[in-house]
């Protein structure tokens, strides 16, 4: 009941896994079928036999994983505390653990189990590229936004993003962006609507936009 608890407080906190496809996983590790080409279709005259293409396939195996974080306090601390001790320290741990699994997702890093995370897609040869759009120093510009979901279709994803990830420090920037006649780009979100407490702030030129702080604030390495 408690792992359930504190699973449900880690996903709470985190901003990345609402934004990625879950599987169920039964055993240590999962096999999930990909298509790495497709079929070529053709213009066919009547009676005519249509050519043959072959489906390419493969499978990308998920290997389970553990992400943790330990605390101590001492028996007092947590006899004489009101309210208990034991939910605040929960919360915490949940919170760093989600920060944890945000910085991970979104960057990579050498020492945990993805050395890309999703900005590093691009640089996988048995994908697809990503094409990327960065912004140095933070720059948020209307021009890069509509670069970004530019790039993004041309990769077949023809909405163009459906999501903007950026640190809490560069929120005004987005504030700031305005049309033509001087209108405000940014829609912020009502403060009591339940996805402003997953990071969801509001949106921007059709893109809902999250804010983490596992996004660093200079802009380097980014991708869209």
């Amino acid at each position: 009941e408690q792992a359930k608890f504190f699973l449900e407080l880690v996903q709470q906190e985190n901003t990345a896994i609402p934004l990625c496809r879950s599987f169920t996983m039964t055993t240590d590790t999962f096999n999930i079928p990909t298509v790495s080409s497709g079929n070529t279709a053709y213009w066919v005259s009547e009676n005519t036999e249509i050519t043959s293409s072959d489906l390419a396939t493969g499978q990308v195996q998920l290997s389970a994983k553990k992400v943790a974080a330990i605390t101590q306090v001492s028996t007092e601390l947590l006899e004489d505390s009101n309210p208990e001790i034991a939910q605040v320290i929960n919360e915490q741990l949940a919170k760093d653990v989600a920060i944890k699994v945000d910085q991970e997702l979104y960057n990579g890093g050498t020492t945990g189990y993805t050395t890309s995370g999703i900005k590093g897609f691009r640089d996988r040869t048995t994908y697809t590229d990503i094409n990327a759009v960065n912004g140095s120093s933070g720059e948020i510009s209307v021009d890069l936004i509509l670069q970004a979901k530019k790039a993004i279709k041309e990769d077949n994803f023809m909405q163009g993003g459906t999501h903007m990830i950026i640190n809490p420090a560069l929120e005004y920037k987005l504030m700031n962006l305005v049309d033509s006649n001087n209108r405000p780009l940014f829609s912020a979100m009502d403060t009591d609507n339940p996805l402003y407490s997953t990071g969801v702030i509001g949106k921007v030129l059709g893109l809902t936009v999250v804010t983490s702080n596992a996004i660093p604030t200079d802009g380097s390495n980014n991708t869209d």
